[in-house]
């Protein structure tokens, strides 16, 4: 018996990393049920994603046959979740699992390669965990910040293999994940932005080093492989010259729309410093990661020692810091602090308060003080781990006793409505940012531009727009149109003009593009049939004029 435990006990130990990533994974998926579909409803950015992405699978490319100002990544790993699981919204939350399991395996990896100790190492996953699946933060899930993280992470591994033993290949993959993260989410890229800075700070010898030149241009050439065959993909869909107006042009001035101005850095930064989730969720964490940067600074300011090693190690830490603080930074550049966009600082601010931890042993306190310090920073980290903790079983246990976890995805109801009331070839309109209707629905829109967003915003490109979508209302009619404006808030008009009056005056905008064209065809072709909670349902019919001998007639076309 001793001999047989003994060689388990050994088995174990040979296993102990495959037993880890078991785990980890295993606890992503329990954090992540939270938002599963049989008790979250989906959002109105999911929605539109998925939306997107089921175009995509179907042969279609982004932008060109569905319009998004969001970069491409998120549509091609929808449209690969419905390839691979069927479309539905099982498979996105399928997809988001997967990602993210991935994502904490590396995130180990990282940790354990730093510090090499794999105990610090799985209890900063398990923290990192816990931070990226708070429900506050992940909503209905489907976010593109969620899905940068894992690039995030990758490039992170890279930069530090490339300090450890500099060599062009780190540089090549640490420029193609940075692209990947710029393609997954604009403000994610952070990450590869400061890592030059950080090797000035710290005075590493690699800025002096012969061969940066060599090392400078891989990198170069990584960030264009990543984007020049996204490019390439686009290029070969005829839907580049739409990528780019809707990634780089459009989401500026749709911002600056809504926030009536143009709006300072130091501005967004005191919106986000006076966001509630930040207060609540980032601000309690607060002396942890203050401390790791603390870390960082004395690596900046203190020149490392000769040990290659350590000046390593310092580097990183300096480079995270400011990695951390660009990332909050950007996470709120629209000025609207949602509470997804504080995704993309936490693997920075995990790293952060995994450098304040391991800082503490190297204080070199009088005894007692030290003692009172160490334990006190070990007992804050598990309080605050556990309060995680608490908050994801408490949110799960809220949604599930209204819900059932293992019922059907939550449709919205206007999604049944136009199944029930259309056949599978008629195309629906959704007229105000739901696209998720026509993604529950299986119901093609008649135009790629599938939410009124891009409409809005006074100029020449919204004009287009504008031409575009008539053009196309008139090339693939709708037999059905869905108002959603009563839904959605105060930026898209409603379409009945007595609704738009009465929606004016309860404070909607009224600084849009000139949208007349569209309010014609309406009238035109459409009457109100139907409301289901303030959503405005509306039957089209359009009628052909036959020639003959005699004069012509108009016959309706159904």
């Amino acid at each position: 018996m001793p001999f047989q435990n003994s060689r388990f006990a050994a088995f174990c130990v040979r296993n102990s990393r495959t037993f880890i990533f078991i785990g980890l994974a295993v606890l992503v998926l329990l954090t992540s049920l939270t938002n599963v579909p049989s008790l979250r409803p989906q959002g109105r950015d999911s929605g539109i994603f998925a939306y997107t992405g089921q175009v995509v699978k179907e042969g279609g490319a982004p932008y060109r046959d569905a319009w998004d100002n969001k970069p491409p990544l998120v549509y091609l790993l929808n449209a690969a979740a419905f390839s691979m699981f069927g479309v539905n919204r099982w498979a996105i939350w399928l997809i988001e699992i997967i990602m993210l399991a991935v994502t904490s395996l590396l995130f180990f990896n990282l940790v354990h390669t730093l510090y090499k100790r794999q105990w610090f190492a799985l209890f900063g996953t398990l923290l990192f965990i816990m931070l990226m699946r708070q429900p506050k933060l992940i909503g209905d899930g489907n976010y593109t910040e969620s899905y940068a993280l894992l690039f995030q992470v990758l490039c992170l591994i890279f930069g530090y293999q490339f300090l450890q033993k500099p060599a062009a290949k780190w540089c090549f993959w640490f420029g193609l994940t940075a692209s990947l993260a710029f393609m997954a989410k604009q403000t994610s890229a952070g990450v590869a932005v400061v890592f030059i800075p950080a090797l000035f700070l710290t005075r590493h010898e690699i800025i002096r080093s012969p061969r940066r030149k060599t090392w400078l241009t891989a990198m170069g050439l990584g960030t264009l492989a990543g984007l020049g065959v996204m490019a390439l993909y686009l290029a070969y869909n005829q839907a580049l010259v739409e990528g780019v107006e809707a990634i780089f042009i459009t989401p500026s001035q749709l911002h600056s729309w809504i926030s009536r101005r143009n709006v300072p850095i130091w501005e967004t930064v005191y919106t986000s410093l006076t966001n509630k989730l930040v207060q609540s969720l980032l601000f309690p964490l607060a002396p942890l990661y203050l401390t790791g940067a603390v870390v960082a600074i004395r690596s900046a300011v203190r020149r490392a020692s000769d040990d290659s090693e350590s000046l390593t190690l310092m580097t990183f830490q300096v480079w995270v810091a400011l990695c951390f603080v660009l990332d909050f930074i950007a996470a709120n550049i629209t000025n609207r602090a949602y509470y997804h966009y504080y995704i993309t600082p936490l693997p920075a601010m995990t790293l952060l308060i995994l450098m304040g931890l391991m800082a503490l042993p190297k204080l070199h306190w009088s005894h007692p003080v030290y003692r009172v310090v160490r334990v006190g920073a070990w007992s804050y980290t598990t309080v605050v781990f556990i309060s995680l903790a608490a908050l994801i079983v408490s949110t799960f246990v809220y949604f599930e006793r209204n819900g059932d976890l293992f019922g059907p995805a939550i449709e919205w109801r206007l999604a049944d409505y136009a199944e029930a009331h259309t056949d599978p070839n008629d195309k629906v309109l959704v007229w105000g940012a739901s696209s998720g209707i026509n993604f529950q629905s299986d119901r093609r829109s008649p135009t790629n531009l599938h939410y009124a967003y891009p409409l809005l915003v006074p100029g020449e490109i919204s004009e287009e727009y504008v031409a575009d979508l008539l053009q196309d209302l008139n090339e693939n009619p709708p037999e059905m149109i869905i108002d959603t404006t009563l839904q959605d808030g105060n930026r898209v008009p409603p379409l009945d003009p007595a609704l738009r009056h009465e929606w004016w005056r309860s404070g909607g905008r009224r600084d849009v593009e000139n949208l007349k064209p569209i309010y014609d065809f309406v009238d035109e072709h459409c009457v109100i049939v139907d409301e289901i909670r303030q959503a405005m349902i509306y039957r089209c019919q359009y009628f052909q004029v036959f020639e003959f001998n005699a004069p012509a007639t108009r016959e309706p076309s159904f």
